[in-house]
């Protein structure tokens, strides 16, 4: 994943309806949790002109996914104190990931993993299914730049099996189903192909 990146972030509209409402619009910075980096701002210094905090900080390996849990967390409660929206990544949950590695590899506990993660949630009272409005996660980033390092690109003209368990963990979840999925892909579009038809 690329950190060195602190990129404007406009995750146009958000369909969480399936009717044509109107729907809200979200503005944010990609990687707003990066304060840990010199001179990147905090949300406490762009809350009052952003409504979507993007959460991408994470403890590196999937060995430690209490760490990163953790951090998840505490990011969200205070993006619930500002009373911003938050984008969580599922990437600490639903890949094998080794540290300084940059692929991320097939997890078969992905599923037990985020409905681990989905229940804290839920117990916070940070994530409200149903009500969008209430509920300080909206959305989901499964990872950063699958075409790329990630190692996910399509095989033989099908999703990648890892990313398909992936979303298969966080479509399979009640209270996660309907949230929007996002990810920011590299420029190399060639290497994840349309499904055959």
């Amino acid at each position: 994943m690329s950190f060195k990146r602190l990129s404007l972030l406009a995750l146009l509209s958000l369909p969480l309806t399936s009717h044509a409402d109107p729907t809200e619009k979200y503005f944010g910075y990609f990687g707003g949790d990066y304060a840990s980096i010199p001179n990147k701002p905090d949300l406490h210094e762009f809350q009052d002109h952003a409504n979507l905090y993007s959460i991408q900080f994470w403890s590196g390996t999937s060995d430690d996914i209490a760490a990163s849990e953790n951090y998840i967390l505490g990011e969200l409660e205070r993006a619930h104190q500002f009373h911003v929206h938050a984008m969580v990544p599922a990437w600490p949950f639903v890949f094998q990931h080794a540290l300084g590695e940059s692929a991320y590899h097939f997890d078969p506990a992905a599923a037990a993993h985020w409905n681990a993660f989905v229940q804290k949630m839920l117990d916070r009272g940070l994530l409200i299914p149903g009500e969008p409005e209430r509920s300080t996660v909206n959305s989901i980033y499964i990872v950063d730049e699958p075409n790329g390092d990630a190692g996910l690109d399509d095989q033989a003209g099908a999703a990648h099996p890892a990313l398909s368990n992936a979303v298969a963990a966080l479509r399979g979840n009640a209270a996660t189903a309907a949230l929007p999925i996002a990810s920011v892909l590299t420029p190399d579009f060639y290497q994840i192909k349309p499904f055959p038809s």
